[in-house]
């Protein structure tokens, strides 16, 4: 089943990603291919670096083991208490890892193109990556109203 994502970003990232037709995050310390570390040493490597820990790992968790091909992810843009719906992407590639990218964990995607960025503050909350729920679905919607019309 197809999924919603939701992925705020800086726009020096977000340019990055569209040049290189993917979607990308990163944390100092995991330097390699996720799984090729021990749940201990992923808590040990956040830790060290002063982040919460169940914050940066969810990101992971989702951004590695949740997103499926297919699924849709809207990326957002702006400062902290904003969300400029900035871009619309489809997965279509696994999970990598490649020290040629600033943020070095990617998927490829297809982006949709869009032409302007859409002001959309109900999002503010979000942070680098989350899932749109059931009951968010109706956002979701006002979305793509306003992207369509």
């Amino acid at each position: 089943m197809m999924k919603i994502w939701i992925m705020k970003t800086a726009i020096k990232y977000y340019d990055e990603m569209i040049e290189k037709d993917a979607v990308m995050i990163d944390e100092n310390g995991i330097d390699d291919y996720y799984h090729s570390y021990t749940e201990s040493q992923i808590k040990n490597i956040i830790d060290s670096s002063g982040h919460s820990v169940g914050r940066i790992k969810g990101f992971f968790d989702r951004f590695v083991d949740e997103m499926s091909l297919g699924d849709l992810i809207i990326i957002g843009t702006g400062q902290a208490s904003k969300f400029n719906v900035t871009e619309i992407a489809r997965i279509t590639g696994d999970y990598k890892f490649d020290t040629d990218y600033r943020l070095r964990h990617y998927r490829s995607v297809e982006f949709y193109g869009l032409d302007r960025k859409i002001p959309f503050d109900q999002w503010r909350w979000a942070k680098r990556l989350d899932e749109v729920g059931e009951d968010r679905l109706g956002e979701f919607g006002e979305i793509m109203s306003k992207i369509l019309f």
